[in-house]
């Protein structure tokens, strides 16, 4: 995209991309408005650059879980898997004697030895 100008009061004023711009500030020999420009891009970029620093600490901040909060949260989830855990073995235990029990668990001294 090739740099735009437009009158100013006291001076032309160049748009468009960065690079069209500088390019059409080259061609001119105007070394002073290059480095005006150089300068502006500079600058901006610490300020976004202090602004993304800024940005990343806070967030940082929030996302920390203190011991006893992640605790409380394991504690919870130990108590409610436990649970589960029950609820499935009562469904388990009345599935299988509805359908004439379950076999019990073989024992290693059951299984005979040296058979695999």
């Amino acid at each position: 995209m090739a740099a735009a100008s437009t009158e100013n009061a006291e001076s032309k004023e160049l748009r468009g991309t960065v690079l069209a711009v500088f390019a059409e500030l080259l061609k001119g020999g105007r070394g002073d408005e290059m480095i005006a420009l150089v300068t502006k891009l500079v600058s901006r970029n610490h300020e976004l650059e202090l602004l993304l620093a800024k940005l990343r600490d806070s967030k940082n901040r929030g996302e920390r879980v203190s011991e006893a909060q992640l605790a409380l949260a394991l504690d919870a989830l130990h108590k409610s898997s436990d649970a589960a855990l029950a609820d499935a073995n009562s469904a388990l235990e009345k599935t299988a004697e509805e359908n004439s029990g379950r076999p019990e668990p073989y024992s290693r001294s059951s299984c005979g030895r040296g058979r695999h």
